[in-house]
């Protein structure tokens, strides 16, 4: 697992980012399993009485070609619009037809 923290929602509280390389091998914060292994994200939302008990937004491996998906979270300014940005990290990625990692 990996783990940032930014403001996804804009709302004026800090939400948790949690990354799942293996998720589709194991337990996951839904209690689902996933159709592959290959990794999701999941950002909880935090709010005044804190985060969120589930997942407010998943982002799962068969939306993006990536192999151990979410291996690594970070946040930074790309977009020049005064927010932090969500990056998300994989450790072997079908792009372009080499393996390779990826950012997305």
């Amino acid at each position: 697992w990996s783990l940032t923290s930014l403001d996804f929602n804009l709302d004026g509280y800090e939400d948790l980012v949690a990354g799942s390389p293996s998720y589709g091998f194991g337990p996951s914060p839904t209690g689902a399993q996933a159709s592959s292994g290959n990794g999701s994200v999941f950002v909880f939302f935090g709010g005044p009485l804190g985060l969120s008990d589930l997942p407010n937004v998943s982002i799962q491996e068969d939306q993006i070609n990536g192999i151990y998906f979410g291996i690594g979270l970070s946040t930074a300014e790309l977009s020049q619009k005064g927010r932090a940005d969500l990056i998300v990290m994989s450790h072997i990625c079908d792009c372009g037809g080499r393996e390779r990692g990826g950012i997305w």
